[in-house]
């Protein structure tokens, strides 16, 4: 599994406690870090903006090489997961959230150096070249030639079904894993804030895999919703483990899924999945991943 490198992480964990992180010259210190990993090239500037945009889920871009975080919204929609998920106020928490909305942006970087410098036909790599294709209308939607009213519908398609798209889920899930991992090896006596979030990463994609009750992957939805299911029944999985199926959102049964979530989610008598009580899941991770 890709991660972002021990130079982000020493960056990190060195700045994990400043009190601004949204700081602009912070942010082109952090670019300046990123940059020394090669498949970051692709960053001319990282920078904070202190406005409020229209819906929540507008915190953060990736466009032409730069990286904008836009603070108002980012601190919005923590507050929102917050709710969600049930999850604690904790400065740290925030931070986490915050580092790895950064982080998540970076990984594009690599997304868009993978899609011009990379010619490997591995499954990963073809999926997340796919949905950059999607995202830029060059992809032939429904076998059609591709003309200005696909680029307007794989926009439209990208907007409703943001978290179905390969990149997306990628960028999400391995920013987090990686933020996740630094914060543990950091303050490992924070038990709750670490389990707060593994639980929002891991129930946050468990969502995209439960469509009408039923299993099906994020990415066999992607190419349902681009209508190209001919080209996910081509694609090979089988080199993948089912941890690195579940961050890249390929199909798993739903043994499988339970495997990899538990104890976050659970299956009833009519192998129905389903969120188990907080109260005895965040017991059973404690004695599970902490008393050790």
């Amino acid at each position: 599994m890709l991660e972002f490198g021990p130079d982000l992480e020493e960056f990190i964990k060195v700045n994990f406690d400043r009190k601004n992180i949204f700081d602009n010259g912070f942010l082109k210190e952090m670019r300046e870090v990123s940059l020394k990993d090669r498949k970051f090239s692709y960053i001319e500037q990282i920078e904070s903006k202190f406005v409020l945009l229209r819906g929540l889920d507008t915190c953060a871009v990736y466009d032409e090489q730069r990286i904008k975080i836009y603070k108002i919204n980012k601190m919005l929609q923590y507050l929102f997961i917050m709710k969600i998920f049930n999850m604690r106020y904790n400065k740290d928490g925030f931070k986490i959230f915050v580092y790895a909305g950064i982080l998540h942006e970076i990984m594009h970087s690599y997304h868009l150096d993978m899609f011009i410098n990379d010619k490997s036909q591995d499954t990963l790599n073809t999926i997340i070249k796919h949905s950059m294709m999607v995202c830029n209308g060059d992809i032939e939607l429904s076998g059609k030639k591709v003309s200005y009213s696909d680029e307007v519908k794989a926009d439209q398609l990208y907007k409703k079904y943001y978290s179905f798209f390969p990149e997306e889920i990628h960028a999400f899930m391995t920013s987090l894993y990686f933020m996740l991992n630094v914060y543990t090896n950091l303050k490992p006596q924070n038990v709750n804030v670490i389990y707060d979030f593994y639980a929002y990463l891991i129930l946050s994609n468990v969502e995209t895999y439960i469509f009408k009750d039923k299993i099906y992957s994020p990415i066999n939805r992607f190419y349902k919703i681009i209508d190209r299911l001919d080209i996910f029944y081509k694609l090979d999985f089988d080199k993948y483990d089912l941890r690195e199926k579940f961050v890249y959102g390929m199909p798993l049964t739903r043994e499988e899924l339970y495997r990899v979530c538990y104890p976050f989610i659970v299956f009833n008598d009519l192998g129905e999945i389903f969120l188990e009580d907080e109260k005895i899941a965040r017991k059973k991770w404690v004695k599970k991943y902490v008393e050790r």
